[in-house]
């Protein structure tokens, strides 16, 4: 049997999945062993949180839950909302209910496959969270009008139901990494220094949604006019 009616049958999903979930974990850690340090990776025994693996990078920890699509085929995913949800301590200042809707602020890697004649296969890597949501529900990302009103629905949709209810997650919604470098730093598990994405959006989305004139305003004028460079220089793509 080829590889590619292998990765196609239906009978060998998990196969499929088992497969591309050890390349991702490959690169991912090839590449902190290039930055000098172990990323270290958990299972867990039962699938009933959303997520497949835990990334520590001794510093940081994320719940990630992977989905593989074979280019193109699929172009939405459904997500646990546990997994989108900001932890207690972001909840507010990303704009939900502190009370109710608060999760494991984690993220959704897209591992998006295209075979080759010579029965190899090439890997693209794409990445979601609720910061990335956030960031086009607040245009910092250029998207299509359809898009940016698909993460203000997601938002909305998070802010209710239970942790375990699933979520509609477009493709619209993920930002693609360029390298296993820059899919390191989306998640904020990079140890190379950069400039912190993830903290612009936080405090974007407080003064939107959440407490306001916390920051000067000066740093947020800041911030919003220099999002689109620093998203580039994350992703490694001129159009995030």
């Amino acid at each position: 049997m080829s590889l590619s009616k292998f990765l196609k049958t239906e009978a060998n999903l998990h196969a499929r999945e088992e497969l591309f979930n050890y390349r991702l974990l490959f690169d991912l850690k090839t590449e902190a062993a290039s930055q000098g340090f172990h990323l270290q990776s958990y299972h867990s025994d039962v699938d009933h949180e959303g997520f497949d693996v835990i990334l520590d990078n001794a510093i940081n920890l994320r719940k990630i839950q992977v989905k593989t699509v074979h280019s193109n085929d699929t172009n939405s995913w459904q997500i646990h909302k546990s997994i989108l949800r900001p932890t207690a301590n972001n909840n507010e200042a990303m704009g939900f209910d502190y009370q109710r809707s608060w999760g494991v602020e984690g993220g959704v890697v897209l591992i998006e496959y295209k075979l080759k004649r010579n029965e190899q296969f090439d890997v693209s890597y794409f990445f979601s969270d609720i910061y990335v949501v956030n960031a086009i529900a607040l245009e910092l990302l250029c998207r299509q009008t359809r898009t940016k009103n698909a993460a203000i629905r997601v938002r909305e949709h998070l802010a209710k139901g239970k942790p375990n209810d699933k979520i509609n997650l477009a493709r619209g919604l993920f930002i693609r990494a360029a390298s296993p470098h820059n899919l390191l730093s989306l998640m904020g598990l990079s140890r190379t220094p950069q400039k912190d994405w993830h903290n612009r959006v936080r405090t974007l989305s407080s003064e939107e949604w959440g407490p306001k004139g916390e920051v000067l305003s000066h740093v947020i004028d800041g911030f919003r006019d220099d999002f689109e460079h620093v998203i580039k220089e994350v992703s490694g793509h001129e159009a995030p």
